[in-house]
């Protein structure tokens, strides 16, 4: 199955497994406990001809899978640089890509005495914590083959490598046995070379997994090699290995204004699932949700994995204004009752609707009754209105103004009796003195009485008068009235 290959070629597809999330925001906590294998219980020598190794066990967090408790299962060794270690070319690793320590093991190797069989080795730690289900997680990891072995190995590359993410620990039945599980992540190419190079990965939990686990997974055929030099399985070294949850932060429109109480819908412009508070409580879950509001101002808040973004919704609030009518309104006297409004606050604009009639003036002359209909406005749109009904006072009984007294003494004060009559169509007034005898009568409204009978001065006294009227109703009839009065006639 050894296939030759251009190097061109493979390091093309190489691209393909390095996968950048710029849209997103990483939280810097890495749920690998020591993930960077620097945390160890017994510390590797090294030298610049032999680089040191201990058991993978040796290196807190971490072992081999093995049958049996601390057995290597073969290379999966756990390496240390000294502060004073100089790697002197290619055939030895690199300096760790982060602080002095990292793991080595065969990502793939076949079995020496059997080459259609192949022998597994596996590191495998456990987490932190453990994932949430549903979130989304970033895998990283550096790595290299730069073999410390001083021989003639050439860079290989295979696709053979994959992580195991698992709710248990997953151990061999026997040494260099396949684990028997699927891993959720697979490197579509996986090139051992002298450089460390980075590898990242993004895949979404679907359960609450607490170890990982890397090594290969798959059968001989199900394997592609594509290597360069026969007979030389690659060594894979890898440091500074993170799984950590990738955050976007949920994004919510601006503020939102509405006119009156009312519900609306809010959305995440980012579509991803969130939790909803407004005003500190905790109301629903989702990419945006419906929520009556009735505060004058809420405060709406999305989080999504410890990430928040705000807005608000206001209730904007309605103007006061006051609708005041003044004066009588009387069709067939031809009187006009005066309406308008009184407000402090600002109006963006207003109308008022009169009889089906839209009148922009703010203060109006009304001639007939009905309902004054007062719209208006605010910038943001919202409309509002108030009403005030209009009455007609035409003092319809009394459509004529008597005095209850005079006094005819020649002081040019009050010196005769005068009505006052307004739209009468007749008119006719006699007066009485205290016994009933007629002393005066008249049939036009504007003459006055100088309080005399025959030529004589009558006494002072009360005297009684008697109008007949005849005047125009609402309805556009006409309507007979008497109308007794008293007069004191005064000396």
């Amino acid at each position: 199955m050894t296939r030759q290959v251009n190097i061109g070629t493979m390091r093309g597809i190489y691209v393909f497994c390095l996968i950048f999330f710029c849209t997103f925001y990483s939280k810097s906590q890495n749920l690998v406990y020591n993930g960077d294998f620097e945390l160890n219980y017994k510390r590797p020598f090294s030298s610049e001809l032999m680089l040191g190794n201990c058991q993978i066990h040796l290196c807190k967090g971490w072992d081999a899978c093995c049958p049996k408790q601390y057995d290597s299962c073969g290379s999966s060794d756990y390496h240390y640089y000294p502060a004073s270690f100089t790697s002197k070319s290619w055939v030895q690793p690199k300096r760790p890509y982060k602080g002095n320590a990292f793991v080595g093991y065969f990502s793939v190797a076949r079995d020496f005495a059997n080459k259609e069989k192949l022998a597994y080795e596996y590191i495998s730690g456990h987490l932190i914590k453990p994932l949430e289900v549903g979130k989304r997680y970033k895998v990283s990891l550096a790595h290299t083959n730069g073999e410390w072995r001083v021989h003639d190995n050439k860079a290989e590359a295979n696709d053979a490598f994959g992580i195991l993410f698992s709710t248990h620990h997953p151990v061999q039945t026997e040494y260099f046995e396949i684990i028997h599980a699927k891993p959720q992540l697979r490197t579509p190419y996986l090139m051992s070379d002298s450089m460390w190079r980075i590898m990242q990965f993004e895949f979404v939990a679907d359960s609450a997994y607490t170890n990982i686990t890397f090594g290969c997974f798959w059968t001989y055929n199900e394997i592609n090699f594509l290597t360069y030099k026969i007979g030389n399985d690659p060594l894979l070294y890898i440091d500074d290995l993170r799984v950590e949850p990738l955050i976007e932060i949920p994004e919510l429109p601006e503020p939102r204004y509405i006119c009156t109480a009312d519900s609306i819908y809010i959305e995440n412009k980012t579509k991803k699932p969130v939790k909803w508070w407004v005003d500190n409580i905790l109301v629903d879950s989702g990419s945006g949700f419906k929520y009556y509001y009735n505060k004058d101002v809420s405060k709406v808040i999305a989080e999504s994995y410890g990430e928040y973004d705000t807005t608000y919704v206001y209730i904007v609030k309605k103007p006061l204004v006051q609708l005041i009518s003044e004066g009588d309104i009387c069709p067939w006297q031809d009187k006009k009752g005066l309406v308008h409004f009184m407000t402090e606050d600002s109006l963006s604009s207003f109308h008022w609707l009169i009889s089906g009639k839209t009148v922009h003036d703010s203060l109006l002359a009304v001639s007939h009754s009905g309902t004054a209909r007062f719209i208006y406005y605010s910038p943001l749109a919202c409309q509002w209105q108030t009403e005030i009904e209009l009455e007609e006072n035409c003092e319809e009984l009394y459509p004529c103004y008597f005095p209850n007294s005079f006094s005819p003494n020649y002081d040019n004060l009050n010196d005769t009796y005068r009505i006052e009559c307004e739209n009468i169509i007749e008119f006719e007034m006699s007066i009485f003195n205290r016994w009933g005898e007629q002393i005066y009568t008249s049939n036009n409204p504007s003459q006055t009485w100088d309080g005399t009978y025959k030529g004589m001065a009558c006494p002072t006294g009360i005297y009684f008068a008697t109008i007949k009227l005849e005047i125009p109703s609402q309805d556009g009839n006409i309507r007979s009235k008497i109308q007794k009065i008293s007069i004191h006639l005064v000396r």
